[in-house]
């Protein structure tokens, strides 16, 4: 029996809402992206979700009329195809229907934005983002501008920051906490994200800045507000570069450090148990920060000496006092931690 023209379109129309039905419950269902682990994310998670599962709901009725079309309507090669005739209505709704749902989604995701750009200078913490070719430095000015190569919050707290590059765009992300920023050279962008959940992520960097972009990345630990102070209260406060030197004792050692191709030119240095040292530090890294740390071990939580950072080519003199136990210590680029380190002697 042949199916006439209105019963081929009421089984279009069942195919299509059964698959759209199930494809829009998948998409709004599923984390797209997995692991939120902030309220901005969640929101963000909750947008795209809505505009998967509305798209699902076309892609539904496309595929389900092709199919149906390849299906039912085949004609033999020797007959001839009918001429095709417009159908304004139909041009008119698939025109106006898209667009009244993309201009809802931009308003929806307006307010998101809005929402996520909101501060609360009460309770928020403060992060400035130092990026860099290639690497990442976080100061807290909150807690007397310690700095650290490592990114520390506090879970529920709301954070801001403030994010710069020191050379060529960069941009700030960590997959779980959702938004990404730019780090634009000569301008300070903001970005405010809450972390929800406690755990280990990670900052990387998602415009492509050069030879190193991979390598540039740094830990990220979101722990309780507890543990957030006592780190805080253990990491060591800058110590300032000596402006005036005949105000400390004269030095019974100089060092000359060079810091060029983000490593230092010295593995090793010895010095003797006790005595004030000075280390000339030449940073010779254009638009790249460096400094000299010396650590008791090799996990840096007991500082010895902390130098300022300094951007190349520039050059600075620290002074310090050697510990009076000889032995074996660390010393190292606080914003390089992992790839300029060396071994401080104390005899």
């Amino acid at each position: 029996m042949r199916r006439s023209g209105r019963g081929h379109l009421i089984a279009m129309g069942i195919v299509a809402a059964v698959l759209s039905a199930v494809l829009f419950y998948f998409f709004f269902r599923t984390n797209i992206i997995p692991l939120p682990a902030s309220r901005e994310r969640g929101e963000i998670d909750t947008f795209l979700r809505v505009m998967f599962a509305i798209g699902s709901v076309f892609f539904a009725i496309i595929v389900t009329v092709y199919s149906y079309s390849l299906i039912f309507f085949r004609r033999p090669r020797a007959d001839a195809a009918p001429p095709a005739r417009g159908n304004p209505a139909l041009e008119m709704t698939w025109t106006l229907v898209p667009l009244a749902i993309v201009i809802g989604l931009s308003a929806v995701g307006g307010a998101v934005l809005a929402r996520m750009g909101q501060a609360a200078p009460q309770t928020e913490l403060q992060v400035n983002v130092s990026a860099f070719r290639f690497g990442w430095r976080f100061t807290y000015p909150q807690y007397g501008n310690i700095a650290s190569a490592t990114l520390e919050l506090q879970v529920d707290r709301r954070v801001h920051f403030e994010i710069q590059s020191l050379d060529v765009v960069h941009s700030f992300w960590v997959q779980e906490l959702g938004p990404k920023q730019d780090a634009v050279p000569g301008m300070t962008t903001e970005l405010y994200i809450t972390p929800t959940k406690t755990g280990d992520y990670l900052v990387e960097c998602s415009q492509l800045c050069g030879y190193g972009h991979t390598l540039m990345v740094a830990p990220v630990h979101v722990v309780s507000a507890a543990d957030f102070e006592s780190w805080a209260s253990q990491q060591p406060k800058p110590t300032p570069t000596p402006t005036a030197p005949s105000t400390v004792p004269a030095p019974s050692t100089t060092i000359n450090l060079v810091a060029r191709n983000i490593a230092f030119d010295l593995s090793v240095i010895t010095v003797p148990a006790g005595k004030m040292i000075t280390v000339n530090f030449d940073n010779q890294d254009q638009s790249v920060p460096h400094n000299f740390a010396a650590y008791i071990d090799q996990f840096a939580t007991t500082p010895i000496f902390v130098g300022q950072i300094i951007t190349g080519p520039a050059k600075t003199t620290y002074t310090f006092t050697a510990p009076v136990q000889p032995g074996r210590y660390l010393f190292r680029c606080d914003v390089h931690p992992t790839t300029m380190t060396g071994t401080l002697v104390v005899q």
